[in-house]
């Protein structure tokens, strides 16, 4: 939405009071997760090598972060070093070039003018910029004036004429205010694609808008068009999707370059996994039927079942993204029952362990004891959902 920052500061003022949390240990945890990051990315930024090329002998060289602005190689750096000039101590006695006084100055200075006589000089030239008149065009009439700057960042193009300055509502003079009152009572495009369509300024459409209806009216028009724009969006994405889940090549297609690397709790689950187990795939996507339609899902982790043909796939779920409690509605219960349920009827032995879980070591305790157990007799069904506190074994 493209609107005026002002306003756009005014309309949002207490609906954005930045992120919420479930609970003081859900905000630590995310504060924790940002500050990982910002010292990961210092972590990179600092090992990070650098290939230069030196500007004496024009030999490449790699170097550290810390001598990334060296100009030299090491050869050149020992056999040319710089030149240090230290100026302590090494002042003269001048007088000013302008009006005589005299001054300390350092010993290889060149230019002998006194602070002062600098100042006076600058105020000289602002004074000049602004005496000297210019020509331009009033903003809203078009009349050419002669305009003489009150102040040194003042903008020509922003200008009024006396005649435009004592009208309280001078945009009504310009030619277009009826087409523009037209599309905002009668059209939903945006401030930006009616300045597009007309040529005229954000900040003109609002005065026009505010002046004719009052500052309500233009505001539940922007949120009504801010609201609407979300909805198309979500619609439009829904119905490419729905198309693409009816054929299964063009699914698969779709999803084939999407690669994810594993989260920090995927890792910790992968790092308690006994020898026998080190053989499985992670981040790996898969095309299921649901509902009599085509969906691609991600797997977390496929373990296979040593002396078996059959697998294992391991959902690892933040509870701040999954569960009845998730604090970003990404992936409904109903969502993630149906997939778990999808992959179980296609075989597979799957399993949903939650964050709690994996944390406390109740996850990897359960997985070790299932997989010892199905080693010796595997079942022809098997379905564990830590959300429905489901566990269904069928031999």
């Amino acid at each position: 939405m493209w609107v005026n920052k002002k306003l756009d500061y005014i309309l949002n003022k207490g609906f954005n009071d930045g992120p919420k949390f479930l609970d003081e240990a859900h905000k630590n945890y995310y504060l924790k997760q940002q500050e990982d990051k910002k010292l990961k990315k210092e972590e990179e930024r600092k090992n990070k090598t650098y290939d230069k090329i030196c500007i004496k002998c024009g030999k490449s060289y790699i170097i550290d972060y810390m001598h990334r602005f060296q100009k030299r190689c090491p050869e050149c750096e020992i056999k040319y070093p710089p030149k240090i000039i230290r100026f302590t101590g090494l002042t003269k006695v001048s007088s000013c070039r302008k009006c005589g006084s005299e001054m300390v100055v350092k010993k290889n200075s060149t230019t002998h003018i006194c602070k002062k006589c600098h100042d006076e000089e600058k105020e000289r030239k602002r004074k000049l910029i602004l005496e000297k008149p210019v020509k331009t065009n009033c903003l809203r009439c078009g009349k050419e004036i002669i305009y003489c700057k009150r102040h040194i960042k003042d903008h020509y193009s922003r200008v009024l004429c006396d005649s435009c300055k004592n009208d309280p509502f001078p945009f009504k003079k310009d030619p277009k205010y009826n087409n523009v009152m037209y599309l905002l009572e009668n059209t939903t495009l945006t401030c930006r694609e009616i300045e597009e369509l007309l040529g005229l300024e954000k900040d003109y459409i609002k005065e026009a808008a505010i002046e004719r209806h009052g500052f309500d009216w233009y505001k539940n028009r922007l949120i009504f068009i801010r609201k609407r724009s979300g909805l198309e969006h979500s619609a439009a994405m829904l119905n490419f999707y729905n198309k693409l889940r009816k054929d299964e090549n063009k699914l698969k297609e779709h999803f084939e370059n999407r690669i994810r690397t594993p989260s920090n709790l995927e890792l910790l689950f992968q790092k308690n996994l006994s020898d026998c187990m080190i053989s499985f795939e992670h981040n790996s996507w898969q095309t299921i039927k649901i509902n009599n339609t085509f969906e691609r899902r991600e797997i977390d982790l496929k373990i296979p079942l040593k002396n078996t043909n059959k697998k294992f796939i391991v959902f690892v779920d933040g509870e701040a993204f999954h569960g009845p409690q998730a604090f970003f509605k990404a992936s409904p219960v109903e969502r993630d029952c149906n997939t778990t349920k999808a992959f179980s009827d296609l075989g597979y032995l799957t399993i949903r362990y939650s964050e709690s879980e994996i944390k406390n070591g109740i996850a990897i305790a359960h997985f070790i004891s299932k997989y010892k157990e199905f080693e010796t007799r595997a079942p022809v069904y098997y379905y564990r959902n830590w959300m429905t506190k489901e566990e269904i074994v069928l031999y």
